[in-house]
């Protein structure tokens, strides 16, 4: 008896397989090599990293942001785009996935570890699909040797979980992609990683309180300073650490408003300066007059 759906056998659902293979990566990888085998705390993130193993694994070309992607849906007996065994399938389309950092607190509707880790794994996707979107806007097919915003996520998952800590929290698993990309890239998808993290409350001001306990986390939506948009022109002002000196070297603190984008410092003497802080040594005496100019316009001038 039964239907034809209880006999679906899950080893032929490549997303099932590859999920399975990638509990071997994040518990092999996480907390560096003498500290395998750590991931038992209460907000570890072990089955959404694996989720994300498989959505990453099966991407196919024609494929968008939006589109519906559920776990296990074959071995289900459900079509590919369906909700699958997750509490919604995987999308940046908030009308599917509507689920943020905030939500893994809900013990009784997210359950642990597998719902834990679904939260997790939808920033991780909004990420995904944001360098992808930043390189060309098309998934590059060539997973191993790819220049391809799916390729840069790879990289920065698999480094991010030799990074964090034992027993990690969700806030360690971005601050982890964060500092992957300083290492790789420079520092060069700061902000990318921001948005899409602070989209799904994973923002700067987010805490996950103790990575032990799955109900004291915090959301929050907002993303550094640094990664804001001016929404007026930014006043420019600084200050030195001397005014009066006999020392030829001068250290300046911008302390400009509004979020300036970009800094051109004149110091007088014909040296220049991109650096929001920078340090200048006067190489003669005399009384020199230090020009700020921040963008998108401002200025101010201290006579020194």
């Amino acid at each position: 008896g039964g239907t034809p759906n209880q006999f679906r056998d899950s080893d032929f659902d490549n997303g099932i397989i590859a999920h399975e293979y990638g509990h071997g990566i994040s518990t092999r990888l996480t907390g560096g090599a003498n500290n395998s085998n750590c991931l038992s705390n209460a907000e570890q993130m072990g089955e959404g990293w694996s989720d994300w193993f498989g959505l990453m694994l099966t991407i196919e070309d024609g494929d968008q942001a939006e589109d519906s992607r559920g776990i296990g849906t074959y071995a289900g007996g459900q079509p590919t785009t369906a909700t699958g065994i997750r509490p919604a399938p995987y999308s940046t389309d908030f009308s599917l996935n509507p689920y943020t950092y905030g939500d893994s607190n809900d013990g009784n509707n997210i359950s642990q570890p597998h719902g834990v880790g679904f939260i997790y794994a939808t920033a991780l996707w909004d990420m995904t699909w944001a360098l992808i979107d930043y390189y060309g806007g098309v998934p590059d097919p060539d997973i191993y040797g790819g220049n391809g915003g799916n390729n840069v996520a790879m990289n920065l998952v698999i480094e991010s979980l030799k990074l964090q800590p034992c027993s990690p929290g969700m806030i360690d698993g971005r601050d982890a992609i964060l500092q992957a990309d300083q290492l790789i890239y420079g520092g060069e998808h700061q902000c990318i990683i921001w948005n899409a993290f602070a989209n799904r409350g994973f923002g700067f001001s987010a805490s996950q309180g103790s990575s032990n306990s799955r109900s004291d986390q915090v959301e929050a939506f907002d993303i550094p300073q640094s990664c804001q948009e001016p929404t007026t022109s930014p006043n420019a002002a600084f200050a030195a650490s001397t005014y009066l000196t006999c020392d030829p070297e001068v250290s300046f603190e911008d302390q400009s408003t509004d979020i300036p984008t970009s800094w051109s410092w004149d110091f007088g003497d014909g040296g220049t300066s991109t650096q929001p802080s920078p340090t200048h040594v006067f190489t003669s005496e005399g009384s020199f007059s230090v020009q700020l100019t921040v963008h998108p316009f401002g200025e101010t001038i201290l006579e020194m």
